[in-house]
């Protein structure tokens, strides 16, 4: 199973250590904690067992993330920084496979990522970003046969997280930023 998420031109704010800003301080400097809302596309390729056909699902849907994380602001304007983030939301999918109704709910998210971006100006910082992320998915297969019994499972993946992003700041303890993730 993939998972892919799309935040686009979305609100997350961040709030930041409040402090006294002058001129010259760093605006994506410290320690931050976040929520975003977003537009998700979840694909599943799996096959099914007892049937010689795959589930083959992509639905798209609203998603939801919550985040802390650290960021440093050298005096060349680069950010490094680091977040950790859980999430969830997601349609359930629906499919006929072969004599078999199988649904799948995808559950939560847990993300690690860190980030590498650039302060172009004092409020605007263009970024990158890697890192791991993991997903529960509930899946219950019914078979259409008389006598036969549902299947519960609950199917955890994982894999390689990368995005990219713009992040407005907006006063010292208020940014905005929308980013893209794969």
């Amino acid at each position: 199973m993939k998972t892919r998420i799309l935040l686009c031109g979305l609100a997350l704010f961040a709030a930041q250590a409040a402090h006294a800003q002058s001129n010259d301080e760093k605006a994506f400097d410290g320690f931050k904690i976040g929520a975003s809302l977003g537009r998700t596309s979840n694909d599943i390729d799996r096959p099914v067992a007892g049937e010689t056909a795959k589930l083959d699902l992509a639905k798209k849907s609203f998603d939801w993330r919550g985040y802390v994380g650290y960021d440093v602001q050298t005096d060349s304007n680069i950010v490094i920084g680091a977040e950790l983030g859980l999430g969830g939301g997601g349609k359930t999918f629906t499919q006929k496979v072969g004599a078999t109704n199988v649904k799948v709910n995808p559950g939560r998210t847990i993300d690690a990522t860190g980030r590498l971006g650039y302060a172009v100006g004092n409020s605007v910082l263009i970024f990158g970003k890697a890192g791991w992320a993991w997903q529960r998915f509930d899946l219950t297969a019914t078979p259409t046969a008389a006598g036969a019994k549902a299947v519960d499972t609950k199917i955890k993946e994982s894999g390689f997280l990368y995005g990219a992003g713009v992040e407005f700041a907006l006063s010292p303890s208020i940014s905005i930023r929308g980013e893209y993730e794969s």
